[in-house]
This record gives C-alpha cells, sequence and structure tokens, in this order.
C-alpha cells in the first residue's frame, strides 16, 4: 500500500529555508511559533484531501474508497455500479374463515432471523375466492411478496416465513411453499474494481470483450460471461 503521508511542517522549513537559507526556525522561536505551527493547522486540511484525490486516481487503491469515491472513479471509463435486486416469491396466508381480506404493501412477513418481505402490489380477496382455496381446516390466499432490501440473504428456503404483522384479522398461520430467488447483492468495490478492469470504451456485439462489458454493463444477475 502506498505511504500517502504529507509532513507539513517539513514542508514549511524547506519551502522558508528556500528563500532564507539563514533563518532562525528553531524549536521556541517566535517565527516557529507564531507562524509554521498555526500554517500545520491552516494547511493540514488541504493537504489531507490533495492525498484523498491522489489516492482515487487509480483502481489500485480501490480498498481504500469509500462508494462515492470508486462510483466517481469509474464513471471516468462508463462504468457505473450494479445495483441489488430484490429477493421474490410467494406467501400462502392461511384463514380461519373465508371472509373478504386485504394485503396493503405495509403488511410485513418476517422469518425467524428477521428478514422482513411485503407484498408486491396491494392485492385483496373476496369471500367467494376464499371458499374456493381449501387445504385441510384452513381458507388461504396467496401473496406475491418481495424483499424489504436488496441481497442474496433474501433468497430464503421453503417454510422460512413464520410470522405476519399488521395483516387482516382470522390470519391463522403463513408459510412460503417454495424458496424464494433473484436476490442479488449491491456490487462491492472489489468485484465492481474486477469488472472495471475488464471494461472498454467501445460497447458493441461485436468483439469478445465488448460483448462481455455490454452484458455485464446491463444485465444485474450475470457475474460472468
Amino acid at each position: 500500500m502506498a505511504d500517502f503521508q504529507l509532513p507539513i511542517e517539513k514542508f514549511l522549513e524547506q519551502k522558508v529555508l528556500e528563500y532564507f537559507p539563514d533563518f532562525d526556525m528553531r524549536e521556541g522561536t517566535a517565527f516557529r511559533d507564531m507562524m509554521i505551527k498555526p500554517m500545520i493547522i491552516f494547511l493540514q486540511p488541504y493537504r489531507d484531501q490533495v492525498n484523498v484525490i491522489k489516492r482515487n486516481l487509480s483502481l489500485q487503491n480501490f480498498e481504500l474508497m469509500n462508494d462515492d469515491e470508486m462510483n466517481s472513479l469509474v464513471a471516468n471509463i462508463f462504468v457505473s455500479r450494479r445495483g441489488g435486486v430484490k429477493s421474490e416469491g410467494t406467501v400462502r396466508v392461511y384463514m380461519t374463515a373465508a371472509a373478504q381480506v386485504a394485503f396493503s404493501t405495509d403488511v410485513q412477513f418476517q422469518t425467524v432471523t428477521g428478514l422482513v418481505f411485503n407484498p408486491t402490489n396491494t392485492i385483496a380477496f373476496s369471500a367467494e375466492e376464499l371458499a374456493l382455496n381449501v387445504e385441510g381446516l384452513y381458507f388461504f390466499s396467496d401473496v406475491p411478496v418481495t424483499a424489504a432490501s436488496e441481497g442474496d440473504e433474501y433468497n430464503i428456503d421453503a417454510h422460512a416465513i413464520v410470522f405476519i404483522s399488521g395483516g387482516p384479522a382470522g390470519v391463522a398461520k403463513v408459510d412460503n411453499l417454495s424458496a424464494f430467488s433473484k436476490g442479488v447483492n449491491i456490487e462491492d468495490n472489489a468485484t465492481l474494481e474486477d469488472r472495471a478492469k475488464t471494461s472498454i470504451t467501445v460497447r458493441d456485439l461485436v468483439t469478445k470483450k465488448s460483448i462481455s462489458a455490454v452484458l455485464l454493463e446491463n444485465f444485474n444477475t450475470l457475474r460472468e460471461v
């Protein structure tokens, strides 16, 4: 890792001595106490900012950058960070009676680990519809849901959802009969750096490199071409 230390005090001493080689700047002198030391405080933030700019000019330092800094750097080669994708699935809601029910997008379905899913859209079922959906002792309705956040941790296994909050009255239990899928994490700096190294300015579907660049840029679920 490169050393980005910029010693302000030594820099100021050298600049003064360039023009005044015999100037006395020993510790305790009035000039050092009244000029050099205050200037260190004033100039340090500017040198720190120069340090950050210098660091952010190279992909080699991607581990030191925050997301915004990395985004700005790769934008110079027309690359942008790929956003995450929310997992999707269906939750079966079991009711004790065949009555009209509605599920707004504020309803929360939860796993034991606290992962939250919401109905993809507000959805309602009439009493007549529920009367046709019978499983054992219960009537049921299937509600399409989407994860509250992006990430592959929301690709849960079947039977992982066990709680509901904010739902209608008469709910006996909830369950996801199938596993959820499509959840993808937001691209981290390491992955973005690796993709930026193979990106090019010519984007078409003619050459091998450009085909890879186009596909990886436009399809979030692709990880390798």
